[in-house]
């Protein structure tokens, strides 16, 4: 049979066709998100097996894992799987990346991000210096933080005992009790854990030291809307050794930088300081811890927390002499007619009085009367049967040579607990009244059972208990002072156990007093045997304006100088023991004292702070 060509091509052309057709059945295409991984992204790894896994009816070729762009695997057929091993890169963020091949396809890939974490947590702020000094109740805040993980744990630990374990917190502190430990080197120690179970350990040494020295400020010791108190320690060479603030509340100031032996003298140097700009400074030398311990308590002073201006005429009320009233808390004088002045209406702590003293004397007349007032803020006038010259007694004082107008004060207390703080009245404040060359006559009102007298004539000054007696013999003696730039020299009396010198700085005339142009006053008290005395010196910043500068410059005129000798004292320390420590006004103490002065800038003696009282001898 004759073979029809034609035919059996059309038969060719149909078995190609068809073998062409099912040639060419589309496979599954893969994408990104066909590929399955067992890993979150961030997810911190330890060890872990990858599982890579396709969508069904995806076929393919091979497998590539890489890590950072660093290839691992190659991997041609399943199970696609990779073991990563965390721990063998650097903490922190990591790029895994998958790519899948198939036959004449372009290649498509997968990326994830991994975290790694091999070490434990760290202290980023451990708020404690190496070797920091530590004399009382630490409370510390250190910032605790895992680069990768959360912190779980956290031990405190002190000299290798666990104090402190704090689980899951952002808030760590931990506190050190100097008096549970011994003197010396203390070892702080951190044990800490994060989530996924790394442990690591930081530690840091500081040293325990029992306080050079504990003063005790009652609550409203200042004023705290204008006056604040900075107190610094120098070693008997005036260097800084450190510096505390007071709070206004009642508080423990502790030092304890420094070393200082038990003989070893020091210098502390309290800074009153009234708006930034006036300086009242009283600076003790000769300190040591065989004098005075380690503690000194300060006591509350009658401070002024309310006062009224005063403005009283005193025209018709038949007064002679000089009409004035002073005392603590108050100050008034008779300016054409009008008693002008201020008048403290409330003290800190109820330490002042309500009263008023009020007096009217005549030199030349002697004519005497008093006025005493309550609440004299309430008063719009002053009557003439206000006055009265009820009580006034006379008494004279006999001096032992012939003298220039000598000058006598008499103050009065009403009560023994105002005594005690050195609050009461002015009841005689002026030159007295000669009688002859030697004798000398002063009028007072006997109102009171408490008395303090002071008496000056020529350059000796004695003040006492009660009223001075009816004859003083002046000592023939004399002091004598100079500056030699932080230098002070001074040349005091035998027996003469309490020295004193005051400084004044230069402030400039045309210019308001302010921080950069401050007035400073500074009254150094020390052994009166001594011959030298320093003046501390000041770190920067410290305070604000220029009194660094003051200081460090011995920028200050010298004023006057004074020896003192105390009836019940025998040394300067026990004038420290009596005065300083305990806070008290000497004469509850010694009934009497002597002063011979040298000033530069009067005849009589300037008055003199009693620190901490806020009243002038």
């Amino acid at each position: 049979m004759k073979k029809n060509l034609f035919i059996e091509l059309i038969i060719v052309l149909l078995f190609l066709t068809s073998c062409s057709i099912e040639d060419t059945i589309p496979t599954p295409v893969l994408d990104s998100s066909g590929i399955v991984l067992n890993i979150g992204n961030l997810e911190v790894l330890m060890e872990k097996t990858i599982s890579i896994t396709f969508g069904d009816g995806i076929t393919i070729d091979s497998v590539l894992v890489s890590v950072d762009l660093e290839l691992k695997k190659s991997i041609y057929l399943p199970p696609y799987e990779y073991k990563l091993n965390g721990t063998a890169y650097s903490d922190g963020e990591h790029q895994l990346k998958i790519e899948a091949f198939q036959k004449k396809k372009i290649p498509v890939s997968r990326t994830v991000r991994f975290r790694a974490d091999n070490t434990g947590p760290f202290i980023s702020d451990i708020r404690v210096e190496p070797n920091q000094v530590i004399c009382d109740k630490l409370l510390f805040n250190p910032i605790i933080e895992d680069a990768v993980s959360k912190v779980k744990n956290v031990q405190f630990l002190i000299n290798d005992s666990i104090v402190t374990d704090i689980q899951e917190s952002t808030n760590y502190s931990f506190e050190i009790d100097p008096s549970l430990y011994q003197e010396g080197p203390l070892k702080l120690k951190f044990i800490m854990e994060d989530t996924v179970g790394n442990v690591s350990a930081d530690s840091i040494m500081v040293l325990i030291r029992k306080p050079i020295l504990k003063i005790h400020v009652p609550n409203e010791f200042t004023r705290a809307s204008v006056e604040k108190l900075i107190i610094v320690l120098s070693d008997n060479e005036g260097n800084f050794i450190d510096s505390k603030e007071y709070s206004n509340q009642s508080e423990t100031l502790k030092f304890c930088q420094g070393d200082l032996s038990p003989d070893e003298e020091y210098m502390l140097t309290f800074f009153e300081i009234f708006d930034n700009s006036i300086y009242n400074v009283f600076c003790y030398s000769n300190l040591s811890k065989n004098k005075i311990g380690n503690e000194i308590t300060l006591k509350a002073r009658p401070l002024t927390n309310t006062h009224a201006s005063i403005n009283l005429n005193t025209e018709g009320l038949n007064l002679a002499g000089i009409i004035s009233a002073s005392g603590q808390g108050y100050s008034m004088v008779n300016i054409d007619n009008v008693l002008d002045g201020t008048l403290t209406t409330s003290y800190a702590n109820d330490l002042g009085s309500s009263n008023t003293l009020i007096t009217a004397y005549s030199t030349q007349t002697e004519d005497y009367k008093w006025a005493f007032i309550d609440h004299l803020e309430n008063l719009s006038s002053l009557n003439p049967s206000d006055f009265t010259n009820d009580q006034v007694i006379s008494n004279t004082i006999d001096f032992n040579t012939s003298v220039a107008n000598p000058f006598l004060r008499i103050y009065g207390f009403e009560n023994s607990e105002l005594m005690n703080v050195f609050s009461g009245h002015n009841l005689f404040k002026s030159q007295m009244s000669k009688v002859s060359s030697q004798e000398y006559k002063y009028h007072f009102p006997d109102i009171f059972s408490n008395y303090l007298y002071s008496v000056s004539a020529g350059n000796y000054y004695k003040e006492g208990l009660g009223l001075p007696a009816q004859s003083i013999a002046i000592p023939q003696q004399s002091v004598d002072f100079s500056m030699t730039g932080s230098l002070l020299n001074f040349q005091g009396i035998s027996n003469y156990e309490v020295g004193k010198i005051r400084l004044k700085n230069q402030t400039q005339s045309d210019i308001n007093i302010s921080s950069d142009n401050p007035s400073v006053i500074v009254e150094f008290i020390f052994d009166g045997s001594r011959n030298s005395i320093i003046i501390p010196k000041l770190p920067d910043g410290l305070f604000e304006g220029n009194i660094d500068e003051i200081f460090n410059n011995a920028a200050f005129s010298p004023v006057q100088a004074i020896a003192e000798n105390y009836e019940s004292y025998d040394t300067y320390a026990d004038y420290l023991q009596n005065v300083l420590i305990s806070s008290n006004p000497y004469y509850l103490t010694s009934n009497s004292r002597e002063r011979v002065f040298k000033s530069m800038v009067s005849s009589h003696i300037l008055p003199v702070w009693e620190y901490p009282y806020n009243t002038r001898f």
